[in-house]
């Protein structure tokens, strides 16, 4: 289903035979058939170096998340660890609808 809105993408490759040459490519994306996976943005981490770089990331992801969102964009925050700890929840079980 289109949402009738789109993001205009620049993606970046890069062949691992050139080295450090980009290459770039536009694209059309739909915004509701699209997804911004958050992964391990932690608000504390036992490492304290971990948790200082995600601090300084973190206004820009909540900016960049919040424009998404606002184009229809799913935005999904997920841990690389202890989901088990989150099976059942209502937001899990919705993300798990998503198609």
């Amino acid at each position: 289903m289109s949402s009738g809105r789109s993001l205009e993408l620049t993606l970046r490759t890069r062949d691992p035979k050139e080295g450090r040459k980009v290459k770039e490519a536009r694209e059309i994306w739909d915004a509701q058939s699209t997804a911004l996976i958050i992964c391990d943005m932690w608000d504390r981490h036992w490492c304290q170096g971990a948790t200082t770089r995600v601090k300084q990331l973190v206004p820009r992801v909540a900016e960049t998340a919040a424009l998404l969102r606002k184009l229809g964009v799913t935005v999904i925050h997920c841990p690389s660890g202890v989901t088990d700890f989150y099976k059942g929840a209502p937001a899990r079980e919705k993300v798990g609808e998503v198609k």
